[in-house]
């Protein structure tokens, strides 16, 4: 079993496959003000669709959801035809070069996936997808404080090097060309959803997997996860950073 294939078994009873919540995503969504009649979105990393879901059913738009993994693909697209949502299409793309044409974009999303490009590069790679004043709105793990606890800064300096501090993710993203309309980080109770379920299921998979040294190594790295958001989970968070182009009109 891949490290891919280990996480992919733990995580997948839950939706969504990382912190964040529906109330997280339509705070974000307001952040954004009015969208045109029937916009077009795209959210890149979808995951199984969560934020998808909201998006296309909250906006009334054309929604594109990108993943690179064929299952995540499947189960947004199921579970939108299971809602009704026939204006949402998932594709199996890559977020680095998404197929979706230059100025189409009325909002791009991102939950919890820029970070598998760079930070700075999605947003780079990103902006030329939106018209003229489109939006944006994406999470990027981010440090709280700036001094971080010893703890927390070993484990996410061997997790997660390219982690900054807010401001800093701040400055990046309005130096990428973006002017910010609001940021806020995700509020505890969407930290203790996601992991909560996860540790409950840990001992089984630990002794389901107990002769593969792969998943238990997963299983270890997660298990160190949870514990250094439950000793300094204060000290860092996913943050929401919405924005419009800088050149809009």
């Amino acid at each position: 079993m891949t490290p891919l294939a280990a996480l992919l078994d733990l995580l997948a009873p839950q939706v969504p496959q990382a912190p964040g919540s529906a109330a997280s995503t339509r705070r974000a969504l307001a952040a954004v003000g009015p969208l045109p009649p029937r916009p077009r979105l795209a959210d890149l990393g979808c995951g199984q669709g969560a934020s998808a879901l909201v998006l296309a059913g909250d906006t009334g738009g054309e929604v594109l959801a990108l993943d690179a993994l064929p299952e995540m693909v499947h189960a947004t697209q199921s579970r939108a035809e299971a809602a009704g949502l026939k204006t949402l299409r998932a594709v199996v793309g890559d977020m680095a070069a998404p197929p979706i044409p230059p100025g189409s974009l009325d909002l791009l999303w991102s939950e919890g996936a820029a970070y598998a490009i760079g930070f700075e590069h999605a947003l780079e790679v990103w902006r030329p997808l939106l018209k003229p004043g489109g939006a944006i709105a994406l999470t990027e793990l981010c440090w709280r404080v700036s001094e971080p606890p010893p703890q927390a800064a070993a484990f996410w300096s061997a997790a997660y090097p390219a982690m900054q501090h807010a401001d800093a993710c701040q400055r990046a993203f309005e130096a990428a060309g973006f002017r910010l309309l609001d940021r806020f980080f995700l509020p505890e109770e969407d930290w203790a959803a996601y992991y909560t379920p996860i540790a409950t299921r840990l001992p089984a998979f630990r002794d389901t997997h107990a002769d593969d040294p792969v998943a238990i190594g997963v299983a270890d790295e997660m298990a160190a996860e949870i514990e250094a958001w439950r000793c300094d989970g204060e000290a860092w968070g996913y943050l929401f950073l919405i924005g419009r182009r800088a050149d809009r009109p």
